[in-house]
């Protein structure tokens, strides 16, 4: 049996990532880092003013078992009834730490983390759309992590994460 050098290295390897998916994925985690250095001292806060009205207080939000009307029930009854999304993962968060306000505060550190990642595929777009014939180097990733960081980590920030009920 005479397998060529050629057919042995295409079928051991997978495809690689291109070099732009790879730098976007380094500056992503280098972005989540950055994040999570800048907030680590969230989860350890507590609930705050607005969050014992919201939550707390709010029976529906304060779910003891899993079920999705149980979920549906918190949305609805929410303090704010026209946005029930915040009040499903609010009683999600409750049902995760039985009150803690630990879960609550990840799940706000989840959501800005996402929302940072967002904001640099936005820019990414937007350089994209000024840039078109530019070739996409690690370098040219480095102003869409600085603008985003900046914008991730910057004080103003702190309020949207550190205080549950600015998920509303």
């Amino acid at each position: 049996l005479c397998i060529s050098r050629h057919a042995l290295n295409s079928t051991m390897h997978l495809s690689p990532l291109n070099k732009p998916t790879l730098y976007a994925i380094i500056y992503a985690v280098i972005l989540v880092v950055l994040i999570g250095i800048a907030f680590q001292d969230v989860p350890d806060n507590g609930f705050h003013f607005d969050d014992q009205r919201n939550i707390v207080n709010n029976k529906p939000t304060r779910l003891q078992t899993f079920s999705v009307n149980g979920i549906w029930e918190a949305g609805i009854h929410a303090m704010l009834p026209k946005r029930p999304l915040p009040g499903m993962t609010f009683a999600i968060d409750w049902l995760r730490g039985d009150g803690d306000p630990r879960p609550f505060l990840w799940t706000n550190l989840a959501i800005h983390s996402a929302n940072a990642m967002l904001v640099a595929i936005l820019l990414i777009l937007l350089l994209r759309a000024q840039m078109p014939e530019r070739k996409i180097t690690a370098l040219w990733f480095a102003p869409v992590l600085l603008a985003t960081a900046i914008w991730a980590i910057h004080p103003i920030q702190v309020q949207t994460v550190s205080y549950v009920v600015q998920r509303m």
